[in-house]
C-alpha cells in the first residue's frame, strides 16, 4: 500500500513538471506579475520624470562641431627615402658624428608625437588665442556666425577671467587646464595599411573647428621644417669644424658631399609649404553636430527611470513583507 502512495505521488509530481514549469513556478510568475502589476503607476512616474529631466539635460548642452582634413606624407619624405646615394650619405654621417639627419624616416611618428606634445599645444592654444572659446564659449550663432561667451567666466570688455576659483584651479585656466581641454579636441588617427591620416578638431562654431584644423596642420608643417632647419644649420657648422682640421682629400671630399647634402635638405626645407603633411582632402565647414547624443541621452534616461522604478516597487514589496513587521502586526 505504501508503494502505490509513493508511485502515485512521484507520478502527481511528473505530471507537475511536465513543460519544465511547476506550479510553484506559475505561482512565483503570478506574484511577480502582481507586483509588477500593483506598481505600475510607480513605474511610470520614474519612467516619466527621467524622460522630462532627459529632455532637459540634452537640450542644455550646446551643439559641438568637428572639421576634419586628410593628410599624407608628403612627397619630399618618399622621394628621400628612396635614393641609395642618400642612404650612403646618412651611414656617413653617422660615422662623422652627426647626431640628426634631415631625412630620417620616422619624420611622419616625430611629427605625430610634436602634434600631441604639451610644448606644441600650449604654445599653439596661446598663438590662436584658444583659452578664452575653450573655456568660456557659451554658444554659436548661426545667423550672425558669432561665437557667444559668457560673461560670467571671461568679461570681454576688461579682458578679465572671472571664474570662480575651486580647490587648484584659479580664474584664469592653467597650463594643465588648457592642454587637457585642447587634448580632447584634437583627435589624430591613422590608416596604417595606406598610411593616410586623419587630424580634426571640435569646437561650439563649425567655422572655428574648420580654422582650428587648418590652423594645426600649417602649425605642424612649420614646427618640422624649422627643427630641420636648425639641424642642418647645425650639421653644416659641425662639418665645415671638421673640415678646418683635415687636410686628407678623401675625407674632405666625404664632408664636403655631407655639407652639400645639408644645404639641400635645408633649401626644401625652406621652400616647402606641405613639409611633412600633404593634404589630401581640406576641412570643410561642418553642417552637422558632432554631439551631444540628443535621442541616446533620453534612450538612456528612460531605461534608468524604469530601472529605478523596478527598484523601488520590489524595495516596497519588500517592507511590506518584511517578516519582522508582519510579526509585529500580528502581535498588535
Amino acid at each position: 500500500m505504501d508503494n502505490e502512495t509513493s508511485e502515485n505521488v512521484l507520478a502527481d509530481r511528473d505530471i507537475k513538471n511536465l513543460g519544465g514549469r511547476t506550479e510553484i513556478d506559475d505561482v512565483d510568475l503570478y506574484r511577480l506579475f502582481n507586483v509588477l502589476w500593483s506598481g505600475k503607476y510607480i513605474i511610470l512616474a520614474f519612467v516619466f520624470v527621467s524622460a522630462v529631466i532627459s529632455v532637459l539635460y540634452s537640450l542644455s548642452l550646446p551643439n559641438m562641431y568637428r572639421a576634419s582634413v586628410l593628410v599624407a606624407p608628403s612627397d619630399r619624405l618618399s622621394s628621400n627615402q628612396v635614393s641609395g646615394a642618400s642612404s650612403r650619405l646618412q651611414g656617413l654621417a653617422g660615422l662623422a658624428g652627426l647626431g640628426g639627419s634631415t631625412g630620417d624616416v620616422d619624420t611622419i611618428q616625430l611629427a605625430l608625437q610634436v602634434m600631441q606634445s604639451r610644448y606644441f599645444l600650449l604654445r599653439f592654444a596661446d598663438k590662436y588665442n584658444l583659452d578664452v572659446p575653450l573655456f568660456a564659449g557659451k554658444e554659436w550663432q548661426r545667423d550672425s556666425n558669432v561665437l557667444i561667451i559668457d560673461e560670467n567666466i571671461y568679461d570681454t570688455k576688461k579682458e578679465k577671467w572671472l571664474r570662480v576659483v575651486k580647490g587648484n584651479k584659479g580664474s584664469e585656466p592653467s597650463d594643465f587646464e588648457v592642454f587637457e581641454r585642447l587634448s580632447e579636441n584634437l583627435q589624430i588617427s591613422r590608416n596604417e595599411e595606406n598610411g593616410f591620416i586623419s587630424i580634426s578638431m571640435e569646437s561650439l562654431s563649425p567655422y572655428l573647428a574648420k580654422q582650428w584644423v587648418d590652423a594645426i596642420v600649417y602649425e605642424i608643417n612649420n614646427e618640422i621644417r624649422q627643427k630641420h632647419i636648425l639641424t642642418a644649420d647645425r650639421n653644416i657648422k659641425y662639418i665645415e669644424g671638421k673640415l678646418a682640421k683635415t687636410d686628407v682629400a678623401a675625407i674632405r671630399n666625404i664632408f664636403f658631399e655631407l655639407v652639400e647634402k645639408e644645404i639641400q635638405n635645408k633649401l626644401m626645407a625652406e621652400t616647402a609649404d606641405e613639409y611633412v603633411f600633404m593634404v589630401v582632402d581640406p576641412a570643410v565647414v561642418p553642417e552637422k553636430k558632432s554631439r551631444p547624443a540628443r535621442a541616446v541621452i533620453c534612450i538612456v534616461g528612460v531605461f534608468l527611470g524604469g530601472c529605478l522604478g523596478l527598484v523601488a516597487i520590489f524595495v516596497r514589496n519588500f517592507i511590506r513583507n518584511y517578516p519582522g513587521r508582519q510579526s509585529g502586526n500580528g502581535a498588535e
